[in-house]
């Protein structure tokens, strides 16, 4: 039996109401996707990552060999730029293995390529949840970082400790969630440099060793990626001094 206050009435135009809203919200995300999806073409970049110093502030680098098939896929799928190298300090006894990688073509593509995903995928085991740390640079900025640690199991042991960050069109930030949103995601039409994500790890087998040449490092390293107004300060002072 109907009741006299129109309830049940409600509830249908309610219920149908609601599948539309389902039914709109699925037809956007499929437009929204398939245009996240889409190609695009690769951005033209001034900087040149394999001109980064392998010699700075008494760390020498050498190249660090990169697989075929993974540079393949970094191209492809994420890296405008990128080096790989191994530092070595002989005054402080102490190495390290740095990673940078510069994305501007689809400037989070880079989401997952993390070491929690990538050296678990590897073999290695997290000792516990990355921290929250932050390191001085040599102008004295403070900045934020992620600490992660690893080991490998018995027989084939190893550990590794990992600073992690990443800069993203200027800014540092140490979770890729804080630029993971749906306008995160777009590729980068314009072809603009300074709309990008960048990737900084820095591993060795102990923190004080990743936190000295992150110290050493960073600051210069800064000054090949586009600030926040889009400037490349390594070409104005590569312009400057020659």
């Amino acid at each position: 039996m109907r009741k006299s206050n129109g309830q049940p009435e409600y509830y249908k135009w309610l219920g149908i109401a609601g599948m539309l809203v389902l039914l709109v919200g699925g037809y956007v995300h499929r437009k929204v996707s398939a245009h996240i999806n889409s190609g695009s073409t690769q951005s033209k970049v001034s900087l040149n990552l394999q001109d980064f110093p392998k010699k700075i502030y008494g760390w020498d680098g050498n190249d660090l060999e990169i697989p075929a098939t993974t540079v393949s896929y970094m191209r492809k799928n994420f890296a405008d730029d990128y080096f790989s190298r191994r530092y070595i300090n002989k005054d402080k006894h102490a190495y390290a293995d740095v990673y940078v990688v510069y994305c501007t073509t689809r400037p989070a593509s880079i989401l997952g390529h993390k070491p929690e995903v990538c050296y678990v995928n590897s073999g290695w085991i997290q000792d516990a949840k990355a921290e929250l740390k932050s390191f001085t640079t040599r102008s004295g900025k403070e900045l934020p970082c992620l600490m992660h640690r690893f080991h490998r199991p018995a027989g084939n042991y190893a550990e590794v400790v990992i600073l992690n960050f990443y800069v993203v069109n200027g800014s540092v930030l140490t979770d890729e969630s804080e630029f993971a949103g749906l306008m995160g995601r777009r590729p980068n039409i314009g072809g603009k440099e300074a709309k990008y994500v960048s990737q900084i790890q820095i591993s060795s087998v102990y923190e004080n060793n990743v936190l000295a040449i992150a110290h050493d490092m960073v600051d210069t390293l800064f000054e090949w990626f586009p600030n926040e107004n889009g400037k490349v300060l390594s070409a104005t002072l590569q312009r400057n001094s020659g």
